[in-house]
């Protein structure tokens, strides 16, 4: 549980002003370092849990 309060804290607290999600998207990627993950051309983050197909794609 206090993974997540510190993880939640860190998101919220990283500057996302539209067009400007850069900072947001490095705090995500620290936690989520050890899995596969890409971004797309408009800035979306897709986090893959398990093997890397569309339904263990998680979109942030």
């Amino acid at each position: 549980m206090e993974r997540i309060i510190k993880m939640a804290e860190a998101f919220t607290n990283a500057f996302g002003a539209p067009g400007f999600e850069d900072d947001v998207l490095e705090e995500i990627k620290k936690y989520v370092s050890e899995m596969k993950w890409e971004r797309d051309s408009i800035n979306n983050l897709f986090v893959y849990l398990g093997e890397q197909d569309e339904k263990n794609r998680q979109f942030f």
